[in-house]
């Protein structure tokens, strides 16, 4: 069987332009210098933290997507946090959950709860069936 190999060359260029994406957006902010950033994750549940107004905060929780649990934003005040985005990583396999994880940025002084559910939204607040909350107090220096 002759093959003329047009279809593997596709897929290697295919993958090296993914892998120079991939690699320029792990690279981020910090590398452009625009935005100091502070990653949260479920151990920072219930705690307090402090930044300085410009920090991106990311919070990056376990999904359940498959099971139709997903987290979602529940508070915040949006004078001193805006969401600035959200993206589900899968894990690999069918039928694996992912993370979800969720950008804010700190827009000015002043102290926020920010809460996020896990639940089904179609379902209401009763399906909540996990909490996460942090307090973010942002200073201006």
């Amino acid at each position: 069987m002759k093959s003329d190999g047009w279809a593997g060359r596709f897929l290697v260029g295919l993958s090296v332009g993914l892998c120079v994406l991939m690699g320029l957006a792990a690279r981020g902010c910090d590398q452009q210098g625009s935005m100091p950033q502070i990653s949260l994750g479920i151990a920072d549940n219930g705690k307090t933290i402090s930044v300085r107004k410009g920090t991106e905060v990311q919070v990056d929780l376990e999904d359940r997507g498959t099971t139709g649990y997903r987290w979602s934003i529940d508070a915040l005040d949006d004078r001193v946090l805006a969401p600035a985005g959200e993206q589900t990583m899968a894990h690999p396999g069918i039928g694996a959950g992912g993370h979800r994880v969720f950008r804010f940025e700190t827009k000015g002084a002043g102290s926020s709860q920010l809460s996020l559910k896990l639940w089904r939204s179609w379902e209401g607040d009763s399906s909540v069936i996990e909490r996460f909350d942090v307090t973010v107090r942002v200073t201006d220096s």
